[in-house]
């Protein structure tokens, strides 16, 4: 017979089928059928398998990085943690965590926006990880500080490629999955706004496998949110990225709404001095029945597709 735990996973993936169903039939079948079976537990996360999608959402204190492994193998870092004073996220986090998980290279980093708690531990990546490419909007360029030019200089030191908006934006083929860049591509010269803040042109990324789908929002704001539901019409995903670590600035019932997805990861240290998450927005993806993922709470979360079904797993330990 099944043991409790598999009745429990099951009987969450038949409900969250049919809470699938509703949502597909509220998009008119835009959407899709999407099961998605969540894992919440302190074990080992599960294999990751043959032909699968799978994205490591890490558990780096204050900050975001996340580990996207492609079907075929190749690996992108979104966000590379925070340092802080004589400590490094990136090099006390991140690139232990990327070798336990199989990485020996990285096709491709992309920094959201250069803030500390996005950049500040990609100089420890860049000079530990072998590194095919960075995508950077470019706006860190005389202006985010030492923690981005210590990283553009290692990316120049280790034969690092870079490339920046407008030129990655749109959508790119990582073999079976599509990576479009959404955000900031209005056309600037610069790839971004040039008036606006460092977390207002944080990259916008959407991944899409089959049925499901990610959405990468890095920091930005509820301004942005509207910008981005008037300009695209796919903005739908399986699991979204919250952003801005759920603070009360960003994920606006609207955008919610139009992203509609099935659960939202945010990266937080526990016990932040930010309020972190946000109250409201804590409140409203309970009023939205939308499954909420925190690394403070549950450590690293591993999500898991194979096109059709979405699987999530917590995993209460950093590495």
């Amino acid at each position: 017979g099944a043991t409790a735990g598999q009745s429990v996973g099951v009987a969450l993936w038949c409900l969250a089928t049919i809470l699938g169903l509703r949502r597909a039939w509220r998009c008119g079948g835009a959407c899709g059928l999407v099961g998605l079976a969540l894992f919440a537990g302190t074990g080992a996360a599960t294999e990751r398998g043959l032909g699968e999608l799978t994205v490591d959402f890490l558990d780096v204190g204050q900050g975001d990085s996340a580990l996207v492994t492609f079907p075929d193998g190749r690996h992108w870092l979104i966000d590379a943690a925070g340092a802080y004073g004589t400590y490094d996220a990136g090099m006390a986090v991140v690139v232990p965590a990327l070798k336990r998980l199989g990485v020996h290279s990285l096709d491709t980093v992309v920094l959201s926006h250069p803030d500390n708690d996005h950049v500040g531990g990609l100089f420890s990546v860049l000079r530990s990880i072998p590194t095919k490419r960075l995508w950077d909007n470019g706006q860190g360029q005389g202006a985010a500080g030492p923690a981005y030019d210590a990283a553009t200089a290692a990316a120049a030191q280790t034969g690092v490629r870079v490339e920046r908006t407008p030129d990655i934006c749109g959508a790119h083929a990582v073999g079976s999955v599509t990576a479009r860049v959404l955000h900031p591509c209005d056309g600037f010269e610069g790839g971004y706004g040039p008036s606006a803040s460092f977390n207002a042109n944080s990259i916008v990324m959407h991944l899409a496998y089959g049925q499901t789908s990610f959405l990468f929002t890095g920091d930005i704001d509820e301004a942005v949110e509207r910008h981005l539901v008037e300009q695209n019409s796919k903005l739908h995903a399986t699991v979204l990225k919250l952003a801005h670590h759920g603070s009360k600035t960003s994920s606006s019932r609207f955008f919610l709404q139009a992203v509609a997805p099935l659960a939202v990861v945010a990266s937080m240290a526990p016990h932040n001095t930010h309020g972190l998450p946000s109250p409201s927005v804590t409140a409203r993806l309970k009023t939205l029945g939308i499954r909420f993922w925190r690394t403070d709470r549950d450590g690293r979360i591993r999500c898991s597709s194979d096109g059709r079904v979405l699987r999530c797993h917590a995993i209460a330990s950093r590495l």
